[in-house]
């Protein structure tokens, strides 16, 4: 008897099972949870669907990378708002001065200078350096990287002044936190053997256009695409 009266119970609360006047007309409870249920499903429903875009638009790193695959396919001005979104979001959810928001403003500085707009990249790649200097050291390979960027800059810009003085620090904390024979290394001396050899410096760019060579065949290897690539110094006829 217990059973059955059990069992008659639950089947009463089966709201599925309720002709609609009577959910109307006698439990409007019934309605309301079921309304309740009904939107707590579609929330859960929309969150599963779309989990990864909404981590993308808050995760400055997953941003940042996104930005680096652009630009290797060339894709400038497509990957221009991407690292725009990605420089806001890391000051805002890693703070002004991250190793991440430096990150997000390298690739902003390296974006506007490749589209030629120098003035915009500028600031950018010297607060990602300065930013980098602070956090990370004076001698962290990042910081190292930082000033190979903005010496690029002004390369594009022929200050070589300015790009010498910042070529030559890279190059010295390389040398020292990597080795004198790091794929780094010969990275930054390659970078420093261009600036003389556009400076028609030849003098100074032979030598290290060939000490260049030399890490690179021994490091990487003779048939490597980074030791076919270095430019031999144009000397004067």
């Amino acid at each position: 008897m217990v059973k059955k009266f059990f069992l008659a119970r639950v089947a009463s609360t089966d709201t599925a099972a309720w002709p609609s006047k009577a959910l109307s007309e006698k439990s409007p409870r019934a309605w309301t949870s079921l309304g309740q249920l009904m939107v707590f499903a579609a929330i859960g429903l929309w969150i599963l669907a779309c989990p990864a875009s909404l981590a993308e638009d808050d995760d400055p790193k997953i941003l940042n990378q996104q930005v680096d695959q652009l630009i290797q396919q060339g894709k400038y001005r497509e990957a221009i708002p991407i690292a725009e979104r990605a420089v806001e979001v890391a000051k805002r959810t890693r703070g002004q001065e991250d190793p991440e928001t430096a990150d997000a403003l390298s690739n902003l500085g390296l974006l506007f200078q490749i589209m030629g707009d120098y003035v915009k990249a500028e600031p950018l790649h010297q607060e990602a350096l300065r930013i980098r200097q602070k956090v990370l050291g004076p001698e962290h390979p990042d910081t190292a990287q930082s000033l190979n960027s903005l010496g690029e800059l002004y390369v594009a810009m022929h200050e070589y002044a300015k790009a010498e003085s910042l070529y030559q620090d890279a190059l010295r904390i390389l040398r020292k936190v990597r080795w004198p024979e790091h794929p780094n290394t010969a990275d930054a001396l390659n970078n420093l053997g261009k600036l003389y050899q556009d400076m028609h410096e030849y003098a100074k760019a032979e030598p290290i256009q060939q000490e260049v060579l030399r890490i690179r065949r021994k490091v990487l290897g003779p048939e490597h695409p980074d030791t076919a690539r270095i430019l031999k110094p144009v000397l004067p006829g």
